[in-house]
């Protein structure tokens, strides 16, 4: 499998259609981690495929909600939170994965920071 497939796909650079592109997105993973969590159930298994399938499923999904969250600034984000454009949900998904990547950002920069300091 790809480690860089993913199913975000919006029509154009719009901001209506990377919500679009988003809530699908959200769809697929919330179904592809029910999927895994019923995995171990073999009554599922010639209906939802084998567990092998499942897991890839739910990685290229978790990797696109990552893809997808890459596409909205901050600015956009609070267009999106003001003018109801997402649920609940699928915005407090957003927001965690916003603030994921800000943590990992930070991370990397940190440990860049350091490992350059041990070189000096």
């Amino acid at each position: 499998m790809n480690e860089q497939a993913h199913i975000f796909a919006p029509i154009d650079n719009s901001l209506a259609e990377r919500v679009k592109a988003y809530q699908s997105v959200y769809i697929a993973n919330i179904r592809a981690e029910a999927s895994l969590g019923v995995s171990s159930d073999s009554s599922f298994k010639e209906t939802l495929g084998t567990v092998s399938e499942m897991q890839d499923a739910a990685k290229i999904t978790r990797y696109s909600m990552k893809v997808a969250s890459e596409a909205f600034d901050q600015e956009e984000m609070q267009v999106i939170a003001q003018k109801g454009l997402l649920d609940k949900p699928q915005l407090d998904a957003l927001h965690k994965i916003k603030i994921q990547q800000e943590f990992e950002s930070v991370s990397q920069k940190s440990n860049q920071s350091n490992n350059h300091s041990h070189k000096l």
